[in-house]
């Protein structure tokens, strides 16, 4: 008695979770729709869906996803001239910029120089900005040392 018992527990459970995937669509009396896995109280069953196939992506060969013109990562290649041309620019603004930061340098000291040593008000700008002068062309030096 017992197999037969557990038989019937598997085939009723196995027939429980197969309706638990169906998806189906309810109608109530006053025509409202709902679709669910299980019956609401009051409603109708009108239609019932299968289970949507489980859809896995197709493995795509690395050659095919690689763009002519590429690297590995995706990034586009650059010719070696164009590369210089760019390295070129940028160590030119970064000059422009170092030279820019070295005169408002030069000035702020000079404009702390003239100040009365009483003017403290006037003073203590003055020093924070030449402080943020020395930040930059510290920042702009490390750059101009990267560039090839």
């Amino acid at each position: 008695m017992k197999p037969l018992l557990a038989a019937a527990v598997l085939v009723l459970s196995c027939t429980a979770a197969r309706a638990a995937d169906q998806i189906c669509k309810y109608v109530d009396g006053e025509g409202r729709v709902t679709y669910s896995t299980a019956a609401p109280k009051g409603h109708s069953k009108v239609l019932c869906f299968d289970p949507m196939p489980e859809r896995r992506p197709k493995p795509v060969p690395k050659s095919a996803t690689a763009k002519p013109g590429a690297d590995e990562a995706g990034f586009p290649r650059v010719d070696g001239t164009t590369q210089r041309r760019r390295d070129d620019d940028r160590r030119r603004i970064l000059e422009q910029e170092l030279a820019d930061e070295q005169n408002l340098l030069e000035q702020a000291r000079k404009i702390l120089g003239d100040a009365s040593p009483t003017d403290e008000r006037r003073a203590q700008p003055l020093r924070e900005s030449i402080n943020t002068h020395l930040k930059n062309i510290e920042a702009i030096r490390r750059e101009l040392s990267s560039v090839k």
